[in-house]
């Protein structure tokens, strides 16, 4: 089970001299974030919730797919090599922050050496 939205399109395409259009073709499934703006359980009350069999205190930010829970998770990588100027409150500042692989020898295994300067 999967709480997903439909993903339709309409189209146009030449078919030698003639323009075929074809319009509300289903070309797949977008899951759907509980407590989004697109969900039905959005802006519903405790009542509500309650009537629907929803706990009223779930926060809600997941997706359901194929019956289980899914959360993405934002990582930030930082550019590898790069100057980073930021500036917060008029002060302007710069870094770099670098990474090198180290291969060691004599069965050692490789090693991730991050500096900062």
């Amino acid at each position: 089970m999967t709480y997903a939205a439909p993903i339709v399109v309409d189209i146009k395409y030449r078919r030698g001299q003639q323009l075929v259009k074809r319009k509300d073709i289903r070309i797949g499934r977008l899951p759907i974030m509980l407590r989004s703006n697109r969900c039905v359980l959005s802006g519903r009350s405790e009542r509500d919730m309650g009537l629907l069999n929803e706990c009223s205190v779930d926060p809600g930010g997941y997706f359901i797919v194929r019956g289980q829970e899914k959360v993405i998770l934002v990582q930030e990588q930082l550019s590898k090599n790069r100057v980073i100027v930021e500036s917060f409150k008029g002060i302007i500042q710069a870094s770099v922050t670098r990474y090198v692989w180290r291969r060691r020898y004599f069965g050692r295994t490789d090693k991730l050496i991050q500096f900062y300067t």
